[in-house]
């Protein structure tokens, strides 16, 4: 999400000990949800025995959050993003996280398009990555078994050189 302080990053899991909470990588200790108290526009959230009861409402991508604490604007970012148009002419940007299983070329290798230029891991499928102009490629920021972001720069595909 994007507050007010910048980005916050919330995960949660229900496990057989309760609500797991990490808030900006940060464990909440003691975070308890009983049966009843949670609905889709209301939470009572019981952190370290203080119970407070949050008021939400969602509008297309924004959460807006009341509690005695305040009132808070979250807009939720997407998990997948679409490449950032500032991005270098002719790169290839991860689709989304993973490992990368497999790499086909090298710097210098002529490609035409469809080639399959790298294969990216991600929760046991396995992601061609495709050339989608001919060319030369300029560029390779990746090794196998090299870990990569959802929007990172691939691979540098120079059109001209072809």
């Amino acid at each position: 999400f994007r507050g007010e302080q910048g980005e916050i990053e919330i995960r949660y899991a229900w496990e057989r000990t309760g609500l797991q909470l990490v808030i900006n990588g940060e464990p909440l200790a003691n975070v308890r949800v009983a049966p009843g108290d949670c609905s889709g526009e209301r939470v009572r959230l019981e952190v370290d025995g203080v119970a407070r009861w949050y008021e939400i409402h969602r509008v297309c991508d924004t959460v807006y959050v009341d509690s005695p604490l305040g009132a808070s604007e979250l807009r939720e970012l997407s998990r997948f993003p679409s490449p950032d148009e500032e991005t270098q002419a002719g790169s290839l940007v991860a689709p989304l996280p993973g490992v990368v299983d497999d790499v086909r070329v090298a710097v210098g290798d002529r490609v035409a398009v469809g080639d399959v230029l790298l294969v990216i891991e991600s929760m046991k499928m396995l992601y061609p990555v495709t050339a989608p102009v001919a060319g030369r490629v300029s560029e390779l920021r990746v090794e196998k078994k090299g870990h990569v972001e959802a929007r990172a720069v691939l691979a540098v595909i120079d059109e001209a050189a072809e």
